[in-house]
């Protein structure tokens, strides 16, 4: 039931942010992006999807997406969702916040966490900028003594953290008849 919960949330959620108006009667390129995350908001392994809100590589945008976290005796499924905002062409700096829901399996089935993160990071461009490369620090804010927390031997609610991740730049010419 809260797995259902969690991902019909991310869909709304992704959902009402991906019809974004535009802003040019001319065609564009509109651009967004999948990329596989190691760490950060994820906290595990996950896959997450990206759109900025205006026509090309700078500006506010989302994030959604799901992952896996194994810990010693439990794994987790996560759902990490964000806002953030992207500055720079090639080589950018990136800031963001969002939560990531954890549902735990095995023993601790009936247990699931909210995490609040806030993230920072550096993202460039490679192989003629069809392929994104980043790295970033991404903090997560806990209840006080959170499973996510007590696995990580980390004792209190604030977790330090960070990921690196590798995408692909997903491009769609897209015109609008006046």
């Amino acid at each position: 039931m809260k797995t259902a919960f969690l991902f019909f949330t991310v869909v709304i959620f992704s959902h009402s942010f991906s019809h974004a108006q535009e802003t040019d009667a001319k065609a564009r390129s509109e651009e967004s992006q999948l990329f596989g995350e190691a760490s950060g908001p994820g906290v595990g392994l996950s896959l997450n999807y990206e759109k900025l809100f205006w026509k090309g590589r700078n500006g506010i945008g989302f994030s959604a997406g799901t992952g896996l976290c194994p810990f010693i005796d439990a794994a987790a499924l996560t759902v990490p969702f964000g806002i953030d905002y992207v500055h720079g062409k090639k080589h950018a700096f990136e800031l963001g916040f969002g939560s990531t829901p954890l549902v735990f399996t095995g023993k601790y089935s009936s247990d699931s966490e909210w995490m609040f993160y806030f993230l920072g990071g550096y993202r460039q461009l490679l192989l003629n900028g069809d392929i994104i490369g980043r790295i970033f620090f991404s903090p997560f804010l806990a209840r006080q003594g959170s499973l996510l927390a007590s696995n990580l031997g980390v004792n209190g609610k604030f977790i330090p953290y960070g990921g690196l991740s590798l995408g692909v730049l997903l491009k769609k010419k897209r015109s609008r008849s006046t």
